[in-house]
């Protein structure tokens, strides 16, 4: 007999039913958070082992590349990832709350997450990194509980249809500010219209911190470029100024312009009438 329980249930069967709990312990195996290459041939291959069955000579193989090409990270990165996406507490906090509410949320997001996690809709748990035992323990992070809750709650599927825009523009601004971070180029910082949008996403909806810092370092640089921009252009105005006032000199002095367009010196001008 085989018992696949979440970590997050342990406490229901340790009250309810000790004894078989105890009996399961010696055989028990934590799936970590993500599955290598070597685990999931394990996966595959060693329970049919156990048993006297061999798989066909690269059937094994082909199983561990379809399953990993199911995901981006499984194709770039060579792991399958074992749970559903999770999302910081902190951040969560910060995307229920509303753009005048305190950091972090308030009271009713909490009694909202707290509403949610006793009726089992969302799990929360603590990160533990399973190949460093030693390791301090990571952040508390909330994920649904099922994957049914999507597809079959179609008031949530309102609401995430509702909430697509702002969730496409969220990870792209994440992926341009993870860059940022990384590089600090300042070629990723948004502007222009990128930016507008964020400011105004700001306006309407809390931001993680993160992602607030950077539409705060984009929003300065495209005010210093302006600046500058200003700048020269009070410069080169200047420059023509002064440029259009050497090219047409002092004006009236030395030889003079006939009406007829000839020049003449003043030597060479007719006498004037005598009068006696």
């Amino acid at each position: 007999m085989i018992l696949i329980v979440r970590d997050d249930f342990y406490p229901q069967p340790a009250a309810l039913t000790p004894r078989l709990l105890d009996a399961a312990m010696p055989g028990l195996v934590n799936v970590p958070g993500t599955l290598s290459q070597t685990d999931l041939e394990d996966i595959i291959t060693l329970p049919a082992r156990d048993v006297g069955i061999h798989f066909q000579p690269g059937l094994s193989e082909q199983i561990v590349s379809d399953v990993l090409a199911t995901t981006p990270e499984g194709a770039t990165a060579r792991q399958a990832p074992a749970i559903r996406a999770q999302i910081p507490l902190v951040e969560l906090r910060d995307l229920a709350a509303g753009p005048g509410e305190a950091p972090d949320g308030g009271r009713d997001v909490d009694e909202v997450l707290a509403v949610f996690t006793r009726h089992r809709i969302i799990t929360t748990q603590t990160v533990h990194d399973h190949h460093r035992p030693d390791a301090p323990p990571g952040q508390p992070v909330a994920e649904l509980i099922h994957d049914a809750l999507i597809r079959d709650w179609g008031a949530l599927r309102e609401w995430v249809a509702q909430d697509h825009r702002f969730q496409e523009w969220l990870d792209h601004a994440r992926e341009r500010r993870d860059r940022w971070a990384e590089k600090t180029d300042p070629g990723d910082l948004r502007g222009g219209t990128a930016l507008a949008e964020g400011l105004d996403w700001s306006q309407r909806r809390r931001l993680p911190g993160d992602i607030a810092a950077f539409l705060t370092a984009s929003n300065d640089r495209q005010r210093a470029v302006i600046r500058r921009s200003r700048r020269l252009n009070m410069i080169l105005a200047s420059v023509l100024v002064l440029a259009l006032a050497s090219a047409g000199g002092p004006c009236g002095s030395g030889a003079r312009r006939s009406p007829h367009g000839s020049r003449r010196s003043p030597g060479n001008s007719p006498s004037n009438p005598t009068w006696s």
